[in-house]
């Protein structure tokens, strides 16, 4: 008797489901997945969209590169980055239902109202991933940009000097050769 009453009392109090009451087992799987539920709709924060092969690791620029071994590896760095971010973007913009991404266990358990809010949560955690993502990139960028101006001002005024003293060096030499002859 007291079984029978619980779960009355628990269909008594369980949400409806696309407007059919809940059964018994539904609501304690409902109660059961209770924190999942809850995840979708307020704590998602879109983790597997930049993590594993979508964790760009940021490239470390210097301000100048003096050495061609590292202007070769800051290349090959901010390549690696620009592969990475590639992936990462066409991931965030995949045309995949929002709710394609809430386990269909869980999803089968909300209600239309909670579906709604997980998938406008989805969302909005989908901008500001891209909208992180984004500014992040401008500033890598901006970052290369400004050390390959310095690095290739550096190496033409490095290239420019060293033209310089070697014409001097051999210009001498040449006349000395032409001294000793005469």
């Amino acid at each position: 008797m007291k079984k029978i009453l619980f779960y009355l009392a628990l269909a008594a109090s369980a949400p409806v489901l696309a407007d059919k009451p809940v059964s018994p087992d539904m609501a304690q799987q409902r109660e059961a997945r209770k924190a999942d539920i809850e995840h979708w709709m307020t704590r998602y924060d879109g983790y597997e969209l930049k993590s594993g092969k979508f964790a760009c690791r940021t490239p470390r620029i210097p301000q100048i590169s003096k050495d061609n071994a590292e202007i070769t590896a800051i290349g090959e760095r901010v390549t690696a980055w620009q592969h990475c971010y590639n992936r990462f973007v066409d991931n965030l913009n995949r045309k995949e239902a929002p709710e394609l991404r809430i386990p269909k266990d869980v999803y089968a358990l909300m209600t239309d109202e909670e579906r709604a809010k997980a998938i406008e949560r989805i969302k909005l955690v989908q901008a500001d991933v891209g909208k992180t993502a984004s500014v992040k990139a401008k500033t890598i960028m901006a970052d290369y940009d400004a050390w390959r101006a310095a690095t290739e001002a550096w190496v033409i005024e490095h290239n420019a000097t060293t033209k310089d003293i070697q014409e001097r060096n051999h210009i001498p030499a040449q006349k000395r050769a032409l001294d000793s002859i005469n």
